[in-house]
């Protein structure tokens, strides 16, 4: 996971979960960014209404056949999320134990693990440490029987059962990009999925132009929030209320 955030140019800090990085140096660590009321460029996607605010720009109705096939997905894809149907039991990543130790099961447990019990192997392959587990599974696309090979104290036992995989759903994204243009005082927007928006116009971009998705609004001599919405294949555009 860490290799596709950064992959997909995500910055990513890394600091000790005990020790020094206490909340004051949370705070302190916060102070030094900044958050920018206006950027010059913006660059946002959801999948979620409650989630639609990107900085100086507010997606209000989305519409999946507002397509835009300039704009790709920027979504990272996760793991397939493979699991084991043995019950959602517990187990430490970072257990350099050879195969996966078992070190709690839910409440009412009524499935073939016991806490203590140690996985040691996938369908005859050895496992030789959680981590390894866990990478084996994330190979899985699909699901299929397995069997697992259980240490229980001196005995050994062979459990029958399937690899899942979660339901996801694939839910249409919406993304807006934006930038303004100093040298031009344009405001130029681009999205995919957005059928009505508000936009936030900073004083000293006044007066300038406004083009969304090749639609030109000619004229904008007034700061502030402005709503937009496409009618007839004209932007219009009004003061929000």
């Amino acid at each position: 996971m860490v290799e596709k955030l950064t992959g997909a140019k995500l910055n990513l800090e890394w600091k000790p979960a005990s020790g020094s990085f206490n909340a004051a140096a949370l705070i302190q660590w916060l102070a030094r960014h900044k958050r920018d009321a206006f950027p010059l460029s913006i660059d946002c996607e959801t999948t979620s209404p409650t989630f639609a605010r990107c900085y100086w720009i507010q997606a209000t109705k989305f519409d999946a056949n507002e397509r835009n096939d300039v704009l790709a997905s920027t979504r990272i894809p996760g793991g397939t999320g493979a699991a084991l149907d043995l019950g959602g039991f517990g187990f430490k990543v970072d257990d350099p134990a050879p195969g996966v130790l078992v070190t709690s099961l839910p409440g009412k447990y009524s499935g073939p693990l016991k806490s203590g019990d140690r996985l040691i192997a996938l369908d005859g392959k050895p496992l030789a440490s959680a981590r390894q587990y866990v990478e084996l599974l994330e190979k899985f696309t699909e699901e299929k029987p397995a069997t697992v090979t259980v240490q229980r104290g001196k005995e050994r036992i062979r459990v029958e059962t399937r690899i899942t995989l979660p339901r996801r759903d694939s839910g249409v994204s919406a993304r807006v990009q934006a930038q303004y243009l100093p040298a031009e005082k344009e405001i130029q927007i681009i999205s995919r999925a957005i059928a009505e928006m508000r936009v936030t116009v900073a004083p000293e971009w006044i007066p300038a132009t406004l083009v969304w998705n090749g639609l030109t609004l000619e004229n904008l001599r007034e700061a502030g929030c402005w709503t937009l919405a496409v009618q007839k294949e004209l932007l219009r555009a009004e003061k929000c209320k």
